[in-house]
């Protein structure tokens, strides 16, 4: 299973993704985590401004490579 993750509230770490990405890997092996690069974005405290934050989750939502798509911190 692939799993994209996009942020339409405040932005993640790269620690903090990183940190997700290893526990998945240990624990459910077969899923694949991908984070969108908005994911890393700030503007005020949102992870980017509404377009790009709307735009990432526009892009994973159609693309039929991703079996599910998860909100960080959203």
């Amino acid at each position: 299973m692939r799993i994209g993750v996009v942020a339409p509230g405040r932005s993640v770490s790269h620690e903090g993704s990183l940190r997700l990405t290893a526990f998945m890997a240990m624990t459910y092996p077969a899923h694949e985590i991908v984070f969108h690069p908005q994911c890393y974005l700030s503007d005020g405290h949102f992870a980017g401004p509404d377009s790009v934050r709307a735009a990432a989750f526009l892009e994973f939502a159609n693309d039929p490579g991703f079996d599910a798509i998860w909100f960080a911190r959203g």
